[in-house]
């Protein structure tokens, strides 16, 4: 071979060889592309499957919990005397698939509030660190929670509206689905319906996020504490340290704004009477969160305001264990890192 041809041949295995180069850096281009869209939108993802799995497994608790929470007469005079009763009543007259009532209007409440909540909540961590040099984790958490919990509260109350009455009617049905109920109410109530009770919501769900968020952080950086296997300052835990954080967090939140609970529940049914007579006594609006609070007390006792409150927990528990678990583990396979 002649060394012009040697050299053409040198030449063209240079040329192959900056292709092959070129089409791997366009495919690491389009690999690092993707790989940034799926970091970028981590905590929507994340929050997205937390929301939908624990939905789904809350649900039924949730159905009761309402149920018991809308009841005006003492237990041992109402409809439903207890959990258990209310469970197998339910299922007896309803049928066990109404134990998932109004499951496409929580499921979109519940993906909906999770997308919104925890990148509100991370973005409003960095805020509080960078530019108010707030490095106290409880209180980062317990602030930054509060102000997730107002935007996903805001911008997803008018579902909730629309599942309170949803799992609160009997049969015959008044809604015979999600969107036959929106328009209902905006037509024979008024848009503003759908944002009843939206003030006692705010005053207890921001606070509920808060402690949650607060008592799942500190919970689990102290089980981590106690593992000598793990780094700590790498926030690094275990899938038991993530499950315990995550029930403490729910059971410890819940147990705090139940009456807020309570009250919003009755408020958003004010006005929805005919579908509700099966039940026992019919509320009349209550004119406002203290009076409510003082009505209820006076008419029911202090336990007025706290009704509903086992099964709330049989559902906050697993639930907050569900969403943090889901959510953590999301989010450390995208990002390799923990909240």
């Amino acid at each position: 071979m002649t060394g012009e041809e040697g050299t053409r041949n040198s030449d063209s295995g240079g040329d192959g060889g900056d292709d092959c180069k070129a089409q791997k850096t366009g495919f690491d281009r389009r690999k690092e592309a993707i790989a940034k869209l799926t970091r970028s939108n981590a905590s929507f993802i994340a929050g997205a499957l937390a929301g939908s799995i624990s939905r789904v497994v809350a649900m039924p608790f949730d159905v009761v919990k309402i149920r018991l929470q809308l009841q005006l007469e003492p237990y041992s005079m109402g409809k439903y005397v207890g959990m258990g009763h209310c469970v197998k009543t339910i299922v007896k007259e309803e049928g066990i698939s109404s134990l998932w009532k109004g499951h496409i209007s929580s499921q979109a409440l519940s993906i909906g509030y999770s997308m919104l909540q925890f990148p509100t909540y991370e973005w409003a961590t960095k805020v509080l660190k960078v530019n108010f040099g707030i490095n106290n984790e409880m209180i980062n958490s317990f602030v930054s929670g509060n102000t997730a919990a107002f935007v996903a509260t805001c911008a997803t109350f008018p579902l909730d509206t629309i599942r309170t009455r949803m799992v609160a009617q009997g049969e015959p049905k008044i809604y015979i689905g999600f969107f036959h109920a929106l328009g209902s109410m905006v037509k024979h109530e008024g848009p503003l319906s759908l944002y009843r009770g939206l003030s006692t919501t705010l005053i207890g769900v921001m606070p509920y996020i808060g402690v949650s968020f607060a008592t799942y952080i500190s919970t689990k950086r102290f089980l981590a504490s106690l593992d000598k296997s793990l780094i700590v300052d790498t926030h690094e835990s275990t899938t038991w340290d993530k499950a315990i954080a995550g029930g403490m967090a729910g059971f410890v939140s819940k147990c705090i704004v139940h009456p807020f609970d309570v009250v919003k529940k009755r408020e958003q049914v004010v006005g929805f009477c005919k579908a509700r007579r099966a039940f026992g006594k019919v509320g009349k609006s209550y004119g406002g969160t203290l009076r409510a609070f003082v009505k209820i007390v006076r008419a029911e006792g202090v336990r007025g305001v706290f009704k509903g409150l086992f099964p709330s927990l049989a559902k906050a528990v697993p639930s907050s264990m569900i969403v943090f678990l889901v959510y953590d583990g999301v989010r450390n396979v995208l990002l390799h890192k923990e909240l």
